[in-house]
């Protein structure tokens, strides 16, 4: 019930709206005129007296749940702004994505410039062009559409599925995997990573045939480089699973390790952390390495799932791979029973991972 006579799109906020598989969850911020607010007990019982008087002057029957309400499922969607991406760039420069139902639910990378001309009331600025939607659809659940680098921002546009790069410094995005290369949607491109000399990205490509519409068993999912020189060059780096995710580059950029997995398994069952070595990456000048050396099965395997998917007790899977600043390979795995931090030192190919805090305690896991 309305307690108040308050036009409700006047003073109701939306704060956010999240939603998962298990939950949805909505919240509101009433804004109530300052006429309304509540002060002393004296001007309470008065607002409160009146209230009643309005309430029941205007009050009539319906059966539960059939009364028309201004909090339409309409007004919630498209009255908020999702918010996530968040990251910084080599400046310290605040960016983050934005999901904006008023606009068709487009994603915009967009800058935190509180100063600048143009910012919204969350003080940002677009980072991305107006016709962009920064979204990808790799193992269609989408996530990791967009990285900073010193150049600019790259990201997926979700129409054409290539990938763009909007400069730093304002001008026209450039397309890093032109029309003259392949088709739309033959490729789809997510979680990249720059590589040290900044020339290359180094991501996950999903290939669905030149005409978009491969069946879902005949989708090739691979590692991949992306040269960043326009050219479309690429040089596939791990291949022959069903699955893969994580590409990191060690901090000489000469060592990938990843995530891979195998249908039916999803990745929070059982996947396997493997490394390889990299040689040099294709770009518009030249071939980049042997692709023959792009097999997963030929690649270290660090920990988790065997050559076929599977632990011998069926469940265990390593998530979340990170390098540190001196080469030392981090991941999270559940072989414990709980997501637990582990380290693997670059000596003997990261071959002696050992358990770095061992606790009955998740420290992540599942993302």
């Amino acid at each position: 019930d309305c307690v108040h006579p308050v036009d409700t799109k006047a003073h109701l906020r939306i704060v956010s709206v999240g939603h998962s598989s298990t939950h949805c969850m909505l919240t509101l911020a009433a804004v109530m005129a300052p006429s309304l607010r509540l002060g002393t007990p004296a001007r309470a019982a008065s607002n409160q007296g009146a209230a009643r008087m309005s309430s029941s002057a205007a009050a009539t029957s319906a059966p539960y749940g059939s009364w028309p309400s201004a909090v339409t499922a309409k007004f919630i969607t498209t009255s908020g702004v999702r918010i996530g991406g968040l990251g910084c760039d080599d400046s310290g420069s605040v960016y983050w994505l934005e999901g904006r139902p008023q606009e068709g639910g487009r994603q915009v990378v967009v800058k935190y410039a509180p100063g600048a001309e143009g910012a919204s009331e969350r003080g940002a600025v677009d980072a991305t062009p107006k016709d962009a939607n920064v979204r990808t659809r790799v193992h269609e659940y989408g996530g990791g559409a967009h990285l900073l680098t010193p150049k600019g921002v790259v990201y997926s546009d979700f129409k054409s599925q290539r990938l763009f790069l909007a400069p730093a410094g304002g001008g026209d995005a450039v397309c890093l995997t032109p029309e003259s290369a392949w088709p739309d949607g033959q490729y789809r491109f997510a979680d990249a990573r720059l590589t040290p000399d900044g020339r290359h990205l180094v991501c996950v490509r999903e290939d669905h045939s030149p005409t978009a519409d491969a069946k879902p068993s005949a989708v090739l999912n691979e590692v991949v480089s992306v040269a960043l020189d326009g050219s479309g060059a690429m040089t596939v780096l791990a291949t022959g699973a069903d699955f893969y995710a994580a590409p990191r580059l060690s901090p000489d950029g000469r060592t990938l390790a990843y995530i891979t997995w195998e249908h039916p398994s999803m990745p929070w069952d059982a996947t396997t952390l493997r490394v390889r070595p990299l040689g040099p990456l294709a770009t518009a000048e030249g071939a980049g390495e042997d692709e023959t050396a792009a097999s997963t099965a030929g690649h270290a395997r660090v920990a988790g799932a065997d050559a076929e998917g599977c632990m011998s007790d069926g469940d265990i899977s390593v998530q979340q791979p990170a390098f540190s600043p001196s080469g030392a390979l981090y991941f999270i795995s559940d072989e414990s029973g709980f997501w637990n931090l582990y380290r693997a030192p670059p000596d003997g190919g990261y071959a002696s991972a050992v358990n770095v805090l061992p606790r009955p305690t998740d420290f992540g896991g599942g993302s």
